[in-house]
């Protein structure tokens, strides 16, 4: 409603939010006994670089580690085209109803998203059992694979409905694999070395999204449709790295 009148009143807004939200956090919040880190042992390209280094010694020789590392190296490759382009192509490419402004759409939209994502979350807590590391496999490749589908369908629609329809498939589905996907690469790393590992895991999803967003950014210089099309297939290998696990754990489980 505040993008009506001028579109960086939300963003003032969402920034006043923040500073009232930092304020009653240094109240209600108290941090007891912080030291603050070194200098030298602060964040820097050296610091970056020799946790990259220690992660790739920590997973040498550990394929599970590597099939985690490849699947979240393919979600940030592909993700930076989606993020970026699919309010365009929904607004310039297809085309939104006149009866409000685009703007105003794009947040009914992901309003509804938001809504309908916090529904499905509280029914998968109460039916998904974590404990089964197969199961969660079996859920990840799924929910991958109705994201690229969804995607694709997205990015070719011609018809709103269609693509309001595959925009929520899509959304839902990477709404609910984000909390799974946390859950299912902690099952699968060792205590001793989780902590390397999950910043490996960090440093590898900037890498992949430094690496598709110019890309992928060109392609939408030329075509949305081709853009985002090709975001999704940039998610298919992680089908198959999570294909490869599935038939491991299946393989283990029968000896």
């Amino acid at each position: 409603a505040l993008a009506t009148i001028s579109l960086n009143l939300p963003i003032y807004a969402g920034g006043a939010l923040q500073l009232v939200l930092a304020m009653l956090l240094t109240a209600i919040m108290p941090e007891h006994g912080f030291t603050p880190t070194p200098r030298e042992e602060r964040s820097s390209w050296r610091k970056w670089f020799g946790t990259f280094a220690q992660g790739v010694a920590v997973v040498r020789g550990r394929p599970m580690l590597w099939s985690i590392l490849g699947i979240t190296f393919f979600f940030g490759l592909f993700s930076e085209a989606w993020d970026r382009l699919w309010q365009a192509h929904l607004i310039n490419t297809i085309g939104l109803p006149p009866l409000f402004e685009p703007v105003v759409w794009i947040g009914i939209l992901t309003g509804i998203e938001a809504i309908f994502g916090a529904a499905l979350l509280e029914v998968l807590v109460r039916r998904l059992d974590t404990s089964s590391v197969r199961q969660m496999t079996r859920l990840l490749f799924i929910l991958t694979a109705l994201m690229i589908i969804a995607q694709l369908l997205f990015a070719q629609s011609s018809s709103l409905l269609l693509a309001v329809v595959m925009f929520y498939g899509f959304t839902l589905a990477r709404g609910l694999i984000d909390p799974i996907y946390s859950t299912w690469s902690n099952q699968h790393i060792d205590s001793d070395v989780r902590a390397t590992v999950l910043s490996m895991q960090s440093q590898t999803d900037a890498i992949g999204q430094i690496a598709g967003g110019p890309p992928l950014g060109r392609l939408g210089q030329i075509s949305l449709r081709l853009a985002l099309s090709a975001s999704a297939l940039t998610l298919s290998p992680a089908l198959l790295l999570l294909g490869r696990v599935a038939r491991n754990e299946t393989r283990n489980a029968g000896q």
